[in-house]
């Protein structure tokens, strides 16, 4: 299977309505318990790492999530923090649809993830 399908089919599965109706489960409660079980930012996106593109909006979620824990005003919706939380506990899980440890292809699906998020909240994440 040629690379460019192997995205193509990836997406079919980790696409907004995953990521809106992942999102849409996590309570209050569970946004904070996945902020205090994420490791520090260094660990989430390594430089080798095909996240290492978005490393900087990937900081900002976790910027915007712990604001939100804690108690800090802001401007961003709870769906937002929620989508921040999903995505970023979907980077850090051990399971995921392709285990991380796959060479070339295992951060894939995380990056397609991370790229789905930007799609759907583009004024959240523009310079």
């Amino acid at each position: 299977m040629m690379p460019s399908e192997v995205y193509k089919n990836i997406y079919k599965i980790i696409n907004k309505e995953f990521l809106v109706v992942g999102a849409a489960k996590l309570t209050e409660d569970t946004v904070k318990l996945i902020y205090e079980s994420l490791p520090e930012f260094s660990e989430i996106v390594d430089s080798n790492s095909p996240l290492k593109e978005y490393d900087d909006k990937i900081f900002k979620m976790c910027l915007m999530l712990k604001n939100y824990v804690m108690g800090k005003k802001s401007d961003v919706s709870f769906s937002v923090i929620r989508a921040c939380a999903f995505v970023l506990g979907y980077l850090v899980q051990d399971v995921d649809l392709i285990p991380d440890y796959m060479a070339e292809v295992g951060e894939l699906d995380d990056a397609i993830l991370v790229k789905v998020m930007l799609e759907l909240y583009p004024d959240e994440f523009s310079l």
